[in-house]
């Protein structure tokens, strides 16, 4: 996938903002505690989203910059989180001063960014000791029948870009080595329609055609309604798991 082609499907999912503020897991609010520094006061929420990470981040930080570049899922933001300051901005180009936050942090973004570009931004807005922090929140697919479950609704889309899903800095940017992963495990309710909901949510389906994206839903209707876990409408817990990655700003 060209840089140009992924950045057009990074901005893919504005497509689907209400449906992916409703239907896709947020991360667990405890990895906070891992990934800000203590006594934080002022943080960027990059590639934002409609805010599932953001939420979190205004219940113990007293001045939250969400930063988001997708109108549509800016649009969520503002809503869902009205005490942040939603703000248009990318993690290469960050619209905050200069050594003015404790912590810059994103949610199921970075592999959508150009590391080259975003590392040495966010050192520039971080103050010393400072912490830049990335997760992923993601079903288990270590257990058996996650992974199958996962396979099967991911198969008809569009394969996904090769982004970093981890944090990698080199010697001379400015910050620590990386610290990570730190594992949270955690789970969520769903139901079968809430699993339909979600295949609406990922860019390569958000991608495909109408009649396309109305052929893979059918497959996955099919599919869940053959499977016991889904078939009888009832609520499912979904094992999930939350990958972290931090650096401290030298």
């Amino acid at each position: 996938m060209t840089d140009v082609t992924r950045a057009a499907r990074a901005l893919s999912f504005g497509a689907a903002s209400d449906a992916y503020d409703r239907y896709r897991p947020g991360p667990p609010a405890v990895v906070l505690d891992w990934l800000l520094p203590p006594g934080a006061g002022d943080v960027v929420d990059m590639g934002a989203g409609t805010g599932a990470l953001t939420r979190h981040l205004v219940e113990r930080v007293a001045h939250v910059t969400a930063v988001e570049p997708d109108p549509g899922m800016r649009r969520v933001l503002v809503r869902r989180a009205p005490a942040a300051t939603a703000v248009e901005g990318t993690a290469e180009a960050l619209p905050v001063p200069d050594a003015s936050q404790d912590a810059v942090v994103g949610a199921s973004m970075w592999h959508w960014v150009d590391p080259a570009r975003a590392i040495p931004e966010i050192a520039r807005v971080l103050r010393p000791g400072g912490r830049l922090g990335v997760l992923w929140a993601h079903p288990d697919r270590e257990v058996e029948w996650v992974g199958e479950l996962w396979a099967h609704l991911r198969a008809g889309q569009v394969p996904r870009g090769s982004g970093d899903r981890e944090l990698v800095i080199a010697d001379g940017q400015g910050f620590a080595a990386p610290e990570g992963p730190h594992l949270v495990r955690f789970s969520v309710t769903l139901d079968r329609d809430d699993v339909l909901g979600l295949v609406t949510t990922y860019s390569g389906h958000i991608i495909l055609s109408p009649e396309e994206r109305a052929a893979q839903l059918r497959r996955v209707a099919d599919m869940l309604d053959a499977q016991p876990r889904f078939a009888s409408g009832e609520p499912v817990e979904l094992p999930m798991v939350c990958r972290a990655w931090r650096a401290v700003r030298e």
